[in-house]
């Protein structure tokens, strides 16, 4: 049986205060399973676009964050395909 396998990128508010600024966090999902990784990253929420879940903006600090994002993207997806045929397993992690 095919497994499925879903990243995509997504901003969180911080819980302890009203910045402008909100985390990147990745979310993979497996299975219906899912867990949240960091991205080590912030975004203003003015320029994020949450249905390309990227930055939406014109400066190049924009394109360099993107690429990041992709980077990021790419490397996951690799380490999922390299697995071969063993089953992924997403471990719920607890994020403070």
């Amino acid at each position: 049986m095919e497994q499925t396998f879903g990243l995509y990128f997504h901003l969180k508010k911080n819980k302890k205060s009203n910045d402008v600024e909100r985390a990147v966090y990745m979310r993979i999902t497996v299975d219906g399973a899912f867990t949240e990784i960091s991205a080590k990253r912030k975004c203003q929420s003015v320029y994020w676009n949450i249905e390309s879940g990227r930055m939406n903006n014109k400066m190049e600090e924009s394109r360099l964050f993107n690429s990041y994002l992709d980077t990021r993207l790419k490397v996951e997806s690799k380490r999922s395909r390299t697995r071969g045929k063993r089953k992924m397993k997403v471990n719920p992690v607890k994020i403070d």
